[in-house]
């Protein structure tokens, strides 16, 4: 048994090994008694141990395992949820994306001396004036929040109803912004005029002018009103809520905001080629004729300023208009050559006004 556990000393060793290989039947015996010996010591250990603990020791094991398993299956499930919500979703875009590519901004142009009807991508319908744009984008959806459009000289808007989704018409680079939801309004924003007359024809809309400084000022107008904003203003001077009710003008030269009733059709009748003048002042009236008729004025005596007019003109031609004016004033017309403007690549008439010696 020392052999077997090489407990032996030198010499107890040579005389073992030598005994086992004179004979094999010695090596069998000391095979066999190792193989005793082995089991002995085997079942010894065995029969020492805490069977209990060592079931606990094994059955934790199993369920550590088992517990990774399903934390790993959880995981990959939760994985390929996450991955399923994005490749969906990255999908749903492609397809929007290829069915809607990026929105392109539309800019609609009308020829000077005309008038354009455009029917806009939400179902709204604008008209512009002669020699305006209108700036959009190709469709709106609800992840835009707004319908925004940008407008350079007169246009009349039809809005459609859409809470979700207002409607905005941007002036002046941003200067002035008017804001809708379902209403009809007419915007008057030329780049060579001093105000921005906006005129209501149905419904409310929100202003909002932002000032020199960064902050803005706001007015609401609801049914009928209009208000002329003046862009060198810092202030916003409000009359009382009735008087609101029925328009407002806010003057450059003055900077005061003027509560006033207006005649919508004198404001919007343009959109049908009409003209119509109630005891208008000659400063007003040569400024619609200057972008109905895409022309200018020439005034030879300042006191033809002073004169007021009433007509109406249902698609006629300048020249019709202007033996009215003279005929009803001591006023009198010359036409001279067009003229360009190169700067604002505009041909434009040119009309010169004066007085009548007798």
């Amino acid at each position: 048994m020392r052999f077997i556990h090489g407990e032996t000393n030198a010499e107890e060793t040579v005389q073992i090994e030598e005994w086992a290989s004179a004979d094999n039947k010695n090596e069998k015996i000391l095979l066999q008694i190792a193989r005793i010996c082995f089991a002995q010591e085997t079942q010894e250990r065995i029969s020492s141990r805490d069977s209990l603990n060592a079931y606990n020791h094994v059955k934790h094991r199993i369920n550590s395992r088992k517990y990774r398993r399903l934390t790993k299956r959880y995981l990959l499930a939760a994985a390929c949820a996450a991955g399923f919500i994005l490749l969906s979703g990255f999908f749903a875009y492609m397809y929007e994306s290829s069915v809607r590519p990026l929105a392109k901004q539309i800019t609609v142009i009308s020829n000077p001396g005309m008038r354009t009807r455009i029917m806009l991508p939400d179902s709204s319908i604008a008209y512009l004036n002669s020699g305006s744009s209108l700036t959009y984008s190709q469709y709106f959806t609800i992840r835009n929040k707004e319908r925004r459009f940008h407008l350079k000289g007169e246009g009349y808007f039809k809005v459609k109803h859409d809470a979700k989704i207002p409607f905005i018409v941007s002036v002046n680079n941003g200067r002035m912004s008017i804001r809708a939801t379902g209403t009809e309004f007419d915007v008057q924003a030329y780049s060579e005029d001093d105000n921005v007359r906006v005129t209501l024809v149905e419904g409310s809309v929100v202003l909002s002018m932002k000032k020199q400084n960064g902050q803005y000022n706001y007015a609401k107008l609801t049914q009928p009103q209009k208000v002329d904003y003046n862009f060198r203003s810092e202030k916003m001077n409000m009359a009382d809520e009735n008087e609101l009710a029925q328009g407002a003008v806010y003057s450059l030269k003055s900077e005061k905001m003027d509560i006033k009733s207006v005649n919508s059709a004198s404001e919007t009748s343009w959109r049908s080629g009409r003209l119509v003048f109630n005891n208008m002042p000659l400063p007003d009236l040569l400024q619609k004729l200057t972008h109905f008729y895409n022309v200018q004025f020439i005034v030879r005596d300042p006191v033809i300023y002073s004169y007021s007019f009433t007509g109406t003109f249902d698609n006629k031609q300048l020249s019709q208009v202007l033996d009215y004016l003279k005929i009803s004033s001591r006023m009198d017309y010359k036409i001279v050559d067009a003229s360009d403007d190169d700067s604002k690549n505009v041909h434009y008439s040119t009309v010169i006004l004066f007085k009548k010696d007798k």
